[in-house]
């Protein structure tokens, strides 16, 4: 019995990330909080996600496929090459991404997604576009109560006194 114990314990050790051994008594960080480029504030990898077309700045907690799907976008494999190709804007655009169990190429040769479109050699990869931003499921569920109350995953929290202050990422610059 001990025996298998700690065989369990020591599986379950090495399945660890070493993010997640360090950081154990934390909570897993937000998707912005993955993203560095140097000068560039959370607040600017906020955007810079919503406008290489990530769903929202962060999905963590919350039931993001439902919102892909609210997008239009419903099939998984769909989900995860946006994804991908969110990821290859936010490369493109000079971000680094950080904590995570593994890169994106390493994503694209693993026999479940290399032969996703955005992991070929000719890949459309999109710029960031402050356009998308603001047009984005995430900023107009946020900015427009009328949106909301059709859209949101959760239309019962919507109101017009939310609609009428935006998060800082979902306004045009200055």
């Amino acid at each position: 019995m001990l025996k298998n114990t700690l065989l369990v314990l020591f599986f379950l050790l090495v399945g660890c990330t070493q993010y997640s051994i360090r950081n154990i008594d934390k909570p897993p960080p937000e998707d912005y909080q993955m993203w560095k480029k140097s000068n560039k504030s959370q607040l600017d990898v906020k955007k810079a996600l919503l406008e290489c077309g990530a769903i929202a700045p962060s999905t963590l907690g919350w039931p993001y496929r439902k919102a892909y799907e609210k997008t239009g976008v419903i099939e998984e494999d769909e989900q995860f090459n946006h994804g991908f190709l969110v990821d290859k804007c936010m490369i493109k655009a000079g971000f680094i991404q950080q904590n995570t169990n593994w890169t994106l190429n390493e994503a694209c040769t693993d026999t479940r997604y290399r032969n996703y479109p955005a992991c070929q050699p000719n890949a459309v990869i999109p710029s960031p576009s402050v356009e998308r931003r603001i047009n984005s499921w995430y900023c107009k569920v946020k900015s427009d109560y009328n949106y909301c109350l059709t859209h949101a995953l959760a239309p019962k929290l919507c109101s017009r006194e939310k609609t009428k202050n935006p998060p800082p990422e979902c306004l045009a610059d200055d």
